[in-house]
């Protein structure tokens, strides 16, 4: 049997209904995951058994004793909807679950800090690219992403207080992203709800709220150096999403600050973008002032924990003295291809 057999409509039905293996079997025979072999199973149009779940005792002592996975990580993994359908076959093979104390072993959760500069941080990032939701009792958050540096962004924030669970899947578009998720400790409740406006102990503290503006530019912001019809250069700043009150915050904010901002209408409903079409009305705001953009950089830069508008920010400080473009075209465009190579690669 050749290495990629398994994308072959003939070979996934004859394993599968002839031989009546599972997903599960067939990825251990060719060495691959078993979503890629529901992913295959799907794409050839092989539908399921109809019989609900056709799992061995083999498979589950495999999983469940051998690799210690828990029962929500083998569900997932055996495409079981509820964790507690895995115990009850569990139980109808004689396998013993885990106790509390050593289910709590392998991974400990850690409560929150309590650091106000973190938790503004966090909030930041977790309006812009986050997404949370409470299991029992456990947080779970979580996000898709193709750049790395969000990645690290995650793994560094929470790989403290509990495990970072990071693999590759495919969104409805078909592109290959990391989907990165941990549970966390009840403490981080605050996470929950996503914000709608920016709190007040944040909007009353300037280095809280600038903990928060770097959270949120690390979602949704970006610094750029753009060539001017002159030849010219400029500097700019610009955060956007459809949180139209928590933008008209930062906007005032940032005025009340001496910051020279605009706030904008920047996608209408409705509106074609690249990938689909605009559900939702894209705000903006935007420093565009040499100046003022290079004192944002001098407080952001300290903040930020993204990789990549790290090195945007540096170089813009690198090349502030510059006028023209001609002159800082390369270092732009190698640092605009870096970044885009860094990316999670899609299969041509």
């Amino acid at each position: 049997m050749q290495t990629e057999d398994f994308k072959n409509k003939e070979v996934l039905e004859n394993l599968y209904w002839n031989q009546k293996l599972s997903t599960y079997q067939i990825a251990t025979k060719f060495k691959i995951s078993d979503e890629t072999v529901r992913y295959w199973m799907c794409k050839n149009g092989i539908k399921k058994r109809k019989q609900k779940y056709d799992v061995t005792k083999k498979e589950l002592l495999d999983l469940y004793v051998k690799k210690k996975l828990t029962l929500e990580q083998v569900a997932k993994k055996l495409a079981i909807k509820h964790f507690s359908t895995v115990a009850e076959l569990m139980m109808k093979y004689d396998i013993k679950t885990r106790s509390i104390s050593e289910a709590k072993t392998k991974h400990l959760r850690k409560p929150f800090s309590g650091n106000l500069m973190e938790k503004a941080y966090i909030l930041g990032l977790r309006t812009g690219d986050l997404s949370v939701y409470k299991d029992f009792h456990r947080i779970i958050v979580n996000t898709a992403t193709t750049h790395p540096a969000l990645v690290n962004i995650f793994k560094n924030l929470f790989g403290k207080y509990s495990y970072v669970y990071v693999y590759i899947h495919k969104d409805k578009r078909n592109i290959k992203e990391w989907h990165v998720q941990c549970a966390l400790d009840t403490s981080f409740n605050f996470l929950i709800e996503k914000l709608k406006e920016i709190p007040k102990w944040i909007l009353e503290n300037d280095n809280y709220f600038f903990s928060f503006l770097a959270g949120y530019a690390d979602a949704e912001g970006s610094f750029d150096i753009y060539e001017n019809t002159d030849n010219t250069i400029s500097f700019h700043f610009s955060v956007a999403s459809n949180d139209k009150i928590i933008l008209k915050q930062i906007f005032n904010k940032l005025q009340g600050k001496g910051f020279s901002c605009g706030f904008y209408l920047r996608h209408k409903r409705g509106q074609k973008a690249t990938y689909g079409i605009f559900s939702k009305n894209i705000y903006s705001v935007r420093v565009f002032r040499k100046k003022d953009v290079l004192r944002l950089i001098g407080i952001l830069i300290k903040l930020s924990k993204h990789e990549e508008k790290i090195k945007r920010m540096k170089l813009v400080l690198n090349l502030r003295n510059e006028t023209k473009w001609d002159e800082v075209k390369d270092k732009v465009l190698n640092l605009r291809k870096e970044i885009l190579n860094s990316r999670l690669q899609q299969d041509i």
